[in-house]
């Protein structure tokens, strides 16, 4: 192709291209950009396959530079967008791989589109996860303010604040959030969401210690999760509505915990072991590694208050490796308490202390029940060794938050304990 340069009037110039294409600008808007880098760009673009980007070179062979801008912005949009979703995309799989990859590219997918809602949902989740519940629910909040956002993602944004809330104790904030989550649910027809959310508002009403309600809930979800996957012959979906089944498995149990520390059935603690068992079983199955590490967890206790040791020494030390490995902080957290109190009942209180103050380091003001818990188990310990005074502050501070938190159980069940050490 031979190119031939003509000057015009009023500092024009005019690229010829074999005299098939003009591409006409003012080299003030040039500026200091190297004419033949110019030359090469309009022509490469002028014979794209790309519809678009020609059409942008003939709208500014026409003069017509206000529509090509247009039309060009609309083209930085729309792969700005695509661009953001691939970030999106690797932040999700980094999330699998290497999960402490994914939070940059989170941030880069939204920061690309302000407006991509399913990106800042769910780095709002991993900030949870990692234990950044203040950022997180700043993320959630925002994002539900947005004008854009779909029906769908509102229910699955409100579920998640529901859990944050859940998770920092804040009871009544958390189940408005999820029963708006569970309303939504059901006109969305999402199956699937209104199980999630009956599978957390049993949670909420466990740590509520209000156990009735809890079991009401958690039927219901145990109920409509067997029922999909009986008739779900997709395995893909099928896989997934088991790992739901082996969460709310693992929040029955819990509560069959709660109603063994109410009236000492050992009844309650063979269901909950049998519960965990097939948890356990499906989430290894399918290598749901967050699932396992809480399922470990959950059935070192049984074995523990079913006074074995041996055994729940072994789930919790996997559960807290798992839970490092993987940068769970809330479950780590957990494990440590649950490490600490199996050497408390082994007599080994220096140890057991150890394991509290880690976890209290760890729990870093996020979880408020979980802090009453471990400044409980630092009261008992103190005081098991004889360090009373030490042990009446923790008892302090530990009652102060039960109180705060409204949780009768613990409180009564600290009072009792305490009182039973001085005998």
């Amino acid at each position: 192709m031979i190119y031939q340069k003509q000057i015009s009037g009023d500092f024009s110039l005019n690229i010829l291209a074999g005299r098939d294409v003009n591409f006409n600008f003012d080299t003030d808007d040039v500026g200091n950009i190297i004419k033949g880098q110019m030359e090469e760009l309009f022509h490469r673009l002028s014979n794209s396959n790309d519809t678009v980007k020609k059409e942008i070179i003939n709208l500014i062979n026409d003069g017509r530079m206000g529509d090509a801008k247009e039309k060009l912005d609309s083209l930085v949009d729309e792969a700005t967008n695509s661009i953001s979703q691939d970030f999106l995309d690797f932040a999700n799989l980094y999330l699998i791989l290497a999960p402490e990859k994914s939070g940059s590219f989170y941030k880069k997918s939204i920061e690309l589109n302000p407006n991509n809602n399913a990106a800042k949902n769910a780095y709002a989740l991993r900030l949870m996860h990692i234990g950044k519940l203040d950022e997180a629910e700043l993320i959630l909040k925002s994002t539900l303010l947005e004008s854009n956002l779909t029906s769908p993602q509102k229910e699955s944004l409100l579920g998640n604040l529901g859990v944050l809330y859940k998770n920092s104790a804040e009871w009544d904030k958390s189940l408005e959030s999820l029963k708006s989550a569970l309303e939504l649910s059901t006109l969305n027809n999402n199956n699937v969401g209104t199980i999630k959310h009956l599978n957390s508002i049993g949670s909420c009403y466990t740590n509520l210690e209000n156990l009735d309600e809890s079991g009401v809930y958690l039927e219901r979800a145990i109920k409509l999760i067997d029922d999909l996957i009986e008739c779900c012959d997709n395995k893909a979906e099928k896989n997934e509505y088991k790992r739901i089944k082996s969460n709310i498995l693992t929040n029955m149990s819990i509560r069959l915990r709660h109603l063994w520390f109410k009236d000492e059935d050992d009844a309650h603690l063979m269901k909950a072991k049998n519960h965990l068992e097939i948890a356990v079983e499906i989430a290894d199955i399918l290598d749901e590694k967050v699932e396992i590490m809480r399922h470990w967890g959950n059935l070192s206790n049984i074995y523990r208050q079913l006074n074995n040791n041996k055994e729940a020494k072994k789930y919790i030390i996997k559960s807290l490796d798992l839970s490092v490995k993987i940068c769970d902080v809330r479950g780590e957290v957990c494990n440590l308490i649950n490490l600490g109190l199996i050497y408390f009942d082994e007599g080994g209180f220096d140890s057991a202390i150890e394991y509290f103050q880690q976890g209290l380091y760890k729990e870093n003001k996020q979880y408020p029940k979980l802090r009453g818990h471990i400044f409980a188990n630092l009261a008992l310990a103190n005081k098991s060794k004889g360090d009373f005074q030490t042990g009446k502050c923790f008892f302090d501070k530990a009652m102060a938050i039960y109180k705060r938190l409204d949780l009768q159980d613990s409180i009564n069940e600290l009072t009792i304990s305490y009182g039973e050490l001085e005998i």
